[in-house]
């Protein structure tokens, strides 16, 4: 619910992130809860690019690529319920050439679907992400933890 900054991702290395997630092997979600794509990207290059992009935050662990076809989806849910350690969720929107696929939270509003714009929301809030009427719509999802400093 909260953009990072104001830097934009370029067009151009969102498209080359769309391409590894193509190019990468990806597991089927297809149950009453999601209808998705989910590809566990561990690529070095997107983990520092992301990391620039939230200053105090690591991002432990893998980034989720999601694509989501016409008629995909991901129910209401709260993302606390899949990792209780983490701060902040962090994504992104790769793409806009799609119908649909809003990212809403439980309050009726919704995230401004701007590609290349990395955002964060609580772990706590409840949000889905509707139905995709055309196209395909590309996203990066992941876990943000505080960076820890040693105090002297």
């Amino acid at each position: 619910m909260v953009n990072s900054n104001k830097r934009i991702i370029s067009s151009e290395v969102c498209n080359r992130i769309v391409s590894t997630i193509d190019s990468n092997e990806f597991v089927r979600l297809d149950n009453s809860m999601q209808s998705a794509d989910k590809i566990v990207l561990t690529e070095k290059w997107i983990l520092e690019l992301l990391n620039e992009y939230h200053i105090g935050y690591t991002i432990p662990g893998y980034i989720i690529g999601f694509r989501y076809h016409t008629n995909d989806f991901l129910e209401w849910h709260r993302d606390n319920m899949y990792s209780k350690d983490a701060n902040l969720t962090g994504g992104v929107f790769l793409n806009t050439n799609y119908e649909g696929g809003l990212f809403e939270f439980e309050d009726k509003t919704t995230q401004p679907q701007i590609a290349g714009l990395p955002f964060t929301i609580t772990r706590t809030v409840l949000h889905r992400v509707q139905p995709v009427i055309s196209g395909t719509r590309y996203s990066l999802h992941y876990i943000l933890k505080n960076k820890v400093r040693n105090l002297i």
